[in-house]
């Protein structure tokens, strides 16, 4: 009953806010006497065989969109060469903010932050969507909303309420200008505002629901415990310095001892192979005596 209660209220300030900048929602036309859309015409309206026929007198696709390209370059360097010099020759040094003008914050009453993206050199329509942001904290108290108020905007935002950082994230791309999307979103703000401060009902048996935040990432931290003192530091690399000093004598005896093993393998068979040649060049030479 509580959700049904708040979608309720929703419902009513989206739809009275939507209309204003909604075009017209209906039609002049009976629906009887309005003729039935095919989907044949514009299927061979495309068609392939009922394209006219190319007689060369236009450039193709590709040089088309070289030459857009071309135009985009030279329109930014025109903007180097007559625009980038007004705003460099009038500084402030000579007291002239004609063009160039400091950085000025927003004033604290400026509590509505407006984001957009915009691609260069192409069109998106991501750039007609507008995403605002606003201090919860900061907005009650400069309305001077009481606990139950802002407890109950914050019931009828929902899941757009970040408790860890204080503030309520819209956003809005259902029209076709960026301007509208800011209006429209100023204008659910407050009609949101509007209806936190209707005391008919403050919603206060309801609790914040944060079932949409994601919990943090808990960052480990290497124990203070498992620090090793300097001195104990220095007495173990001089352990590990001898041990590894050890093991390198030990190793080298080891080879040592192996190398000598493979020579004298290698000696004996050198003199076994001589022996047999020796032996087999006598019994050549006593076969040939005997022949004589």
């Amino acid at each position: 009953m509580t959700s049904l209660r708040i979608q309720s209220r929703l419902f009513c300030i989206i739809r009275r806010s939507s209309c204003l900048h909604s075009p017209r929602l209906f039609s002049s036309t009976a629906p009887t006497s309005a003729r039935r859309r095919t989907r044949v015409a514009k299927e061979t309206e495309y068609d392939v065989d009922n394209l006219p026929e190319f007689k060369f007198d236009d450039i193709t696709t590709p040089a088309h969109e070289m030459m857009a390209a071309q135009k985009e370059v030279r329109k930014y360097l025109r903007k180097m060469l007559f625009e980038i010099p007004q705003l460099t020759v009038f500084s402030l040094d000579n007291n002239d903010t004609e063009y160039a003008t400091p950085f000025v914050p927003p004033q604290p009453s400026q509590l509505l932050c407006f984001k957009s993206i915009y691609y260069v050199g192409e069109y998106s329509p991501l750039q007609e969507k507008a995403v605002m942001t606003v201090n919860y904290r900061k907005l009650a108290r400069h309305l001077n909303l009481t606990d139950a108020q802002l407890h109950k905007l914050l019931l009828l935002c929902g899941p757009r309420v970040n408790v860890r950082t204080k503030e309520i994230k819209f956003s809005c791309e259902r029209f076709p200008y960026l301007a509208q999307n800011k209006k429209y979103l100023s204008d659910l703000l407050n009609r949101l505002i509007e209806e936190a401060k209707n005391p008919e009902d403050t919603f206060a048996d309801i609790p914040l629901d944060k079932r949409h935040l994601k919990p943090e990432k808990r960052k480990l931290k290497f124990p203070t415990e498992w620090l090793i003192p300097e001195m104990e530091e220095k007495e173990n690399q001089t352990v590990v310095e001898a041990v590894v000093k050890a093991t390198g004598e030990a190793d080298g005896e080891a080879t040592i001892k192996a190398t000598g093993e493979a020579v004298g393998e290698a000696g004996g068979e050198a003199g076994g192979e001589a022996g047999g040649e020796a032996v087999v060049e006598e019994r050549e030479e006593t076969s040939e005596e005997a022949k004589v």
